[in-house]
């Protein structure tokens, strides 16, 4: 049987590229964006084997619609969900808590936080008709609390700010209750930082050497992720590369 994949945000960046080296296999990609108008003509739309749905993540209903969709798509299952939609800093707030303000940093909460574990939620009962069982969401070693600790200097010097740092160890706990819910039914909730990426995010930081592709990153994922076996999978803060970071 034919895999499907189900991949979130994935107009451009690490998603499209997760996209293209995807659809690559014997398969079909469901990939979600914002507007199909906006991916019109894009190379998103020329390929044969992707399939486009819409999702907002803000939107509970946009949810949801997405999900009744990609039922239809794929009645038969779906083998890896990939939770990639997010935002860095919505407001473009300066590092200090006191500047994040209220509205932004519950949107940041929202996109990060609640919208993928809600939509895992929401796809799970087609997860379950497979044997592959694989969930990713693409978090960040900001997200971890040791490593924060441990790189304070670097992590200050990125300007992470409060807002994103902390969405993504919100993001790492939850899918940690994820694991331990559903591991008995053989799923792998697999929490991954992409790297330091040459995206958006990135841009103007490279003092701390030259950031990887999002082709490279993409390609890393999808191969750490195919060597993870959901019987045996240990939960961990993952690396790009298949390396376990400090939790």
């Amino acid at each position: 049987m034919s895999k499907i994949y189900v991949v979130t945000g994935a107009n451009r960046g690490i998603g499209l590229r997760l996209v293209q080296n995807l659809a690559k296999k014997d398969g079909i990609v469901v990939a979600t964006v914002r507007s199909k108008a906006k991916v019109a003509g894009t190379p998103l739309t020329s390929i044969d084997n992707v399939r486009i749905v819409e999702l907002e993540a803000e939107s509970q209903a946009s949810l949801d619609a997405a999900a009744a969709e990609i039922a239809l798509i794929a009645p038969t299952g779906i083998d890896e969900l990939w939770n990639n939609v997010g935002v860095y800093n919505v407001n473009n707030s300066p590092i200090s808590m006191t500047t994040v303000g209220y509205e932004g940093y519950q949107r940041d909460l929202t996109v990060n936080v609640v919208a993928p574990i809600y939509f895992t939620s929401k796809l799970l009962p087609l997860l379950e008709k497979r044997d592959t069982k694989k969930v990713v969401f693409i978090s960040s070693i900001a997200g971890s609390l040791s490593a924060s600790i441990q790189m304070e200097s670097i992590l200050s010097e990125l300007e992470i700010p409060y807002n994103y740092a902390s969405t993504k160890t919100a993001l790492n706990m939850a899918v940690f209750y994820l694991h331990k819910e559903f591991k008995s039914k053989g799923f792998a909730f697999i929490p991954i930082h992409p790297g330091l990426v040459a995206t958006d995010m990135y841009h103007g930081k490279d003092n701390f050497g030259d950031p990887i592709s999002p082709e490279e990153s993409a390609k890393s994922l999808i191969s750490t992720v195919e060597k993870i076996d959901p019987k045996h999978y240990s939960f961990s803060l993952t690396n790009y590369d298949g390396t376990i970071l400090p939790w």
